[in-house]
């Protein structure tokens, strides 16, 4: 016999074996099969949709995490990250599951076509009357010929066949396998947000303490009041309640009763809210940065006889963060930095800079100056607190009293290029070594910041100067807030009522070694007769000097403002005019 024709034979035991094994159902046609796979791949091409929906959400939020601003916007951009990457998953697994019921239906409509296939060849090579019809009965070698060509058709057709089946049972395992690792992935992603629900929690928890006592728009740029060494417990006691003052202050009353020939007080600003007015003005950097200073330049311009150089260091840090809670660990300078507060930590920039590069650049929004400042100005800032925080004595805090960190890493983008930067003095003054970088919000009251020794000194108005704390006039490019300009002024009053006011301090005003030296004052004056102002180039009021009738005595700007609201705090409602700032003049009606 020919070989070609026991092929056939063979390949219905091959084929007729593979059929066997999966017991198919063979109630239904190979065409209603085909019927139900149109309506499966309908079903599946609706689902696609839905998952390229959310794949598409899940880009947007992943966009929004990048170019979130703090810590609660991380965290909630991070949730709802999560959240659409729970959604996705959940698509996906239905998606592999209706592609495995796909290729069930797939391989059922195959197992039956194969079987079709079989039993027509089989049929076939049974059967005699076709070839008898075509070539006779006595052509034996056409017939035999023809037997073969059916033989390779049905061979191609029913391998062909099996080959199908036995990928789609593959593709089938292969979609089980990935459901297996999705499934993995949501308990892990479940878990997460579990974890970041309760990270939500605790921050807003922190905010709402902390929002009771903090200013909500200047919060974002702190009015630092940093540890300095000529800073007294007493004087921090004394700007403590004066503080406390002044927050409970109308800031319209005052300057209503202003008398021809009396004295009245006049100036500009307001300390409780722009800082104290030593070293590098935040808002000064921010107006530099936007007239093309790079960073260096806004440093050393700030800080006299400086120069900026490279050091390696940390500090330990102690205190509570919107980002990780307590800490209280030595922490590397540059990863410290990344993880400061004070000022915005986006640059601003164009769209295809955020674009490109998110984690540095957001688009700004012109309606705000909180969403991002100039990059040189942010990296002046990192400079000036890593040169701080790197002179620090001990343990330094999270808060305005030191210097705002807040945790995490926002910030990354500035400790990397200004990587290991500090601030060496030139000077007098510690030479040589990383300065006490101080700083605080918009110091230019009209004529730049302060001496050191003008705004911390003895009650007497004497301090310790320091080389790179002298006052610089930073008005041709500081920016200007609304506090920088506001005015203010006292009502006016005679030569007798403020001998009155000296009487009330050495009486009444505090305890302790302010209150002795105000009773010195008091006798060393006898009745006033008049009032001088020495100011620093600032114009900032560092001492005042009180002439009367027994002679004259001087006492320090900061402790005669300080005095001064106590007073003004004590006088009847209506009656209440306070000293705002250190920036002040007399003036007579």
């Amino acid at each position: 016999m020919n070989m070609r024709l026991t092929t056939v034979a063979l390949i219905f035991i091959t084929a007729f074996s593979y059929l066997a094994a999966p017991a198919v159902v063979v109630a239904r046609t190979a065409d209603e099969v085909g019927e139900e796979i149109e309506d499966k791949k309908g079903e599946l091409d609706k689902l696609n949709k839905q998952l390229e929906e959310a794949q598409n959400k899940l880009k947007e939020s992943q966009s929004k995490k990048a170019s979130s601003q703090n810590d609660i916007e991380k965290v909630q951009a991070e949730l709802a990250e999560v959240e659409q990457q729970l959604a996705v998953n959940e698509l996906e697994q239905k998606q592999l599951n209706e592609e495995i019921n796909l290729k069930k239906l797939e391989k059922e409509e195959t197992e039956k076509k194969q079987n079709d296939e079989v039993t027509e060849a089989y049929v076939l090579w049974k059967t005699t009357d076709f070839t008898q019809t075509m070539f006779g009965s006595e052509d034996f070698l056409k017939s035999t010929l023809y037997q073969e060509y059916l033989s390779e058709q049905s061979e191609e057709k029913i391998l062909g066949l099996s080959t199908q089946l036995d990928a789609l049972s593959r593709s089938r395992d292969s979609y089980a396998s990935q459901i297996s690792t999705l499934e993995t992935d949501r308990v892990a992603l479940a878990e997460k947000k579990s974890t970041l629900e309760n990270r939500l929690k605790e921050i807003n928890t922190t905010i709402a303490a902390s929002n009771n006592s903090a200013s909500t728009l200047r919060s974002q740029v702190s009015s630092v009041q940093q540890k300095i060494e000529q800073l007294t417990a007493e004087q921090q006691r004394i700007i403590a309640e004066e503080d406390r003052i002044l927050d409970n202050s109308n800031p319209d009353q005052g300057g209503t009763d202003i008398v021809a020939g009396e004295l009245y007080l006049a100036g500009t600003g307001r300390d409780k809210y722009q800082g104290h007015g030593v070293g590098m003005s935040q808002f000064g950097a921010y107006g530099a940065a936007k007239n093309g200073w790079d960073a260096v330049r806004i440093v050393k311009f700030y800080y006299a006889q400086t120069e900026v150089q490279e050091r390696t260091g940390s500090v330990f840090v102690s205190g509570n963060t919107a980002y990780a809670g307590y800490v209280n660990r030595w922490i590397d300078l540059n990863e410290y930095v990344a993880g400061l507060g004070e000022v915005p930590d986006k640059a601003c920039g164009n769209a295809q800079q955020a674009a490109a590069n998110p984690a540095k650049y957001v688009v700004d929004n012109t309606g705000t100056i909180w969403d991002c400042w100039p990059e040189e100005a942010i990296k002046a800032q990192v400079i000036a607190a890593r040169s701080y925080a790197a002179s620090y004595g001990g343990s330094i805090c999270t808060t305005a009293a030191c210097q705002v960190y807040k945790g995490g890493n926002a910030k990354q983008w500035a400790a990397d290029e200004t990587r290991n930067q500090v601030i060496i003095s030139t000077g007098a003054t510690h030479n040589g070594q990383i300065i006490r970088a101080l700083y605080s919000s918009d110091n230019s009251q009209g004529h730049g910041t302060a001496n050191n020794d003008t705004v911390w000194s003895n009650f007497a108005g004497v301090g310790t100067p320091y080389s790179y704390l002298r006052a610089t006039n930073d008005t041709a490019v500081a920016a200007s807030y609304s506090y920088t300009n506001w005015a203010w002024k006292t009502n006016s009053y005679t030569m007798a009522e403020v001998t009155t006011f000296l009487n009330w301090a050495a009486d009444n005003y505090t305890s302790g070694g302010a209150n002795t030296f105000l009773k010195n004052v008091r006798n060393g004056t006898g009745t006033v007769t008049s009032l001088e102002f020495i100011k620093d180039p600032s114009q900032r009021v560092k001492q005042v000097r009180i002439n009367g009738s027994a002679g004259s005595q001087v006492m320090a700007g900061w402790l005669f403002k300080a005095v001064w609201n106590s007073w003004a705090y004590s006088k009847p409602a209506g009656q209440q005019d306070y000293i705002y700032s250190l920036t002040w003049t007399g003036k007579t009606g």
